[in-house]
């Protein structure tokens, strides 16, 4: 009966192993495929697969996360304002639960603070001032968080660049946060290979068209 009971957890941890062994080589090779998207039909095939990945693991966050991510992405790339919003609310119920099962994981809070931004394209004029205020109270939570993460100081820059002047923003406010980030980026240590590491590239862009060098 002991051999038995014995054999059973044997067999039962060899499975799990297994299937945690396919999860993070899959991970591994769907990640990449977000770097090499071009369009909105390829950023919404990799959060398909991600999503689908993310079913056989329900205690892992990684696939929901970057699947809501590649959402995101789908979102800024998409030209016809209406199919804005129903892949936003996608990611965000992705994102709200990954909140409610995590609230201390900042980059939860930056990739919200990134999807705000991005309803803001739908039209700037109406949804500027509600939507730049969201974002920077789930910029501000993640600061919170981890102080140094440079994402949430890309995006909290790119907020004010993107301000009008008449409200506290533009270039000449918002290269000095910039250049705070690049900072941060240089210096910062990624905490896993699933954890974010963009946003390096898009800040020195963002330094240059400030005028900074």
């Amino acid at each position: 009966m002991k051999t038995s009971i014995f054999t059973l957890f044997a067999t039962f941890m060899l499975s799990f192993t297994g299937m945690t062994q396919d999860y993070d080589a899959d991970l591994q090779s769907l990640l990449p495929r977000i770097g090499s998207a071009k369009t909105g039909a390829d950023y919404a095939l990799v959060a398909s697969q991600l999503n689908s990945l993310a079913q056989s693991e329900p205690g892992r966050w990684e696939a929901s996360f970057w699947s809501a991510h590649c959402m995101v992405l789908q979102a800024f790339s998409e030209n016809e304002t209406g199919e804005v919003d129903p892949i936003l609310d996608q990611a965000e119920i992705i994102l709200d639960k990954l909140i409610a099962s995590n609230p201390d994981e900042a980059e939860f809070y930056v990739l919200m603070a990134m999807l705000d931004q991005a309803r803001i394209s739908v039209n700037p004029m109406t949804r500027g001032m509600k939507y730049s205020g969201l974002a920077n109270d789930n910029i501000n939570k993640a600061m919170k968080l981890d102080p140094d993460n440079p994402r949430a100081w890309y995006l909290k820059a790119s907020n004010v660049l993107y301000t009008p002047m008449m409200f506290g923003g533009g270039k000449e406010k918002a290269k000095p946060i910039f250049e705070t980030a690049a900072q941060k980026f240089d210096s910062y240590k990624i905490r896993s290979p699933y954890h974010p590491d963009w946003g390096k590239e898009q800040n020195a862009a963002k330094i240059k068209e400030c005028g900074l060098d």
